[in-house]
């Protein structure tokens, strides 16, 4: 559902690298501009779809602003289509980070769309000056569509904060809600920790059966995963087949036995037909310790429980005592 949404949404999506090379597009943005499959444009870089002038006006102000600020909002740009015709288009962008990776996020809006919104907005307005007897039915009218575009704006922000693959919550809205949970850490008595999961040998699943064949197993494991957590911990993709959790209000001992719990229930499971393990390493929240210090505390056990065998659970704490 939400890989539907993602490809559905009401603009397009895009997301380039450092190199301006497209990394990933929805069916919106395809449709838009007369392209049939992702693949014809993952990897090209982003200049096939814009306009000579609009090469220019990229390149120039809107790339070196974007790097510098790291974000640009209502631009209008010319992008064009696959058949050569120019499409005009209002384009935001910001820049995020995927571990050490730039990524720039791209929302776009037909300006036909846009225009259509403001000019019943526009219309709507001067007849509430022009017609006072119908002023209760055209404020209505009016407060229905700012609600329609409060919606769009809503979806797009939720879309931003989710991993485009499994529809998870992805790393940027992880960080989000590990920051809230350590400033109330702050405030008030507050025990969480942080694990992190990963898939094991994951890399010989996408040489032996391919990246498709990968994503369905990452799909179909990030369901048992949101599912045996349900909604009172937060769940996330980290990157590729790594996942990171915040458990709410769970000591060291409760975080283990509870990772413990879940990888006993993998081996009963298969994940797009195929048996896969995963190793953990967690961290436990202490006075003193900030967001960026727990990740590192719990990558670092994560590493432990690889060099002990993998499919395994170490915590943070316990990396000093001998296997």
């Amino acid at each position: 559902m939400e890989k539907r949404r993602w490809n559905e949404a009401v603009c397009g999506i895009l997301t380039l690298n450092s190199r301006s090379e497209i990394r990933s597009v929805n069916q919106s943005l395809l449709a838009l501009l007369g392209y049939e499959k992702e693949e014809e444009l993952l990897g090209r870089e982003f200049e096939l779809l814009l306009s000579t002038s609009a090469q220019f006006y990229f390149y120039s102000m809107l790339y070196p602003k974007i790097q510098l600020e790291g974000y640009c909002q209502e631009i209008y740009l010319s992008l064009r289509k696959k058949d050569g015709h120019g499409v005009p288009v209002m384009f935001n962008a910001k820049r995020f980070y995927l571990g050490d990776e730039a990524v720039i996020d791209c929302i776009i809006l037909p300006m036909e769309t846009r225009r259509e919104y403001l000019k019943e907005i526009k219309t709507i307005n001067k007849k509430l000056e022009t017609a006072l007897e119908e002023k209760i039915l055209l404020h209505e009218e009016l407060l229905k569509k700012q609600e329609e575009l409060e919606e769009m704006y809503r979806t797009l922000q939720e879309i931003s904060r989710q991993d485009p693959l499994t529809g998870i919550l992805n790393r940027r809205a992880f960080m989000e809600e590990i920051h809230l949970t350590s400033q109330r850490a702050l405030k008030e008595p507050l025990t969480f920790s942080v694990c992190i999961l990963d898939l094991d040998y994951f890399k010989a699943v996408n040489d032996l059966y391919g990246h498709h064949k990968g994503d369905v197993v990452l799909c179909s494991f990030s369901e048992h995963l949101t599912s045996f957590f349900g909604k009172d911990h937060i769940v996330a993709r980290f990157g590729g087949e790594e996942f990171i959790l915040l458990l709410r209000s769970l000591s060291r001992e409760e975080s283990k036995n509870q990772m413990e719990a879940f990888r006993l229930s993998m081996a009963g499971r298969t994940y797009g037909g195929l048996k896969v393990t995963a190793s953990f390493g967690l961290s436990t929240w202490m006075e003193g310790d900030d967001p960026d210090k727990l990740i590192v505390k719990a990558d670092m056990a994560l590493y432990e429980a690889k060099r002990r065998g993998r499919d395994c659970v170490m915590h943070f704490d316990e990396m000093n005592q001998k296997p």
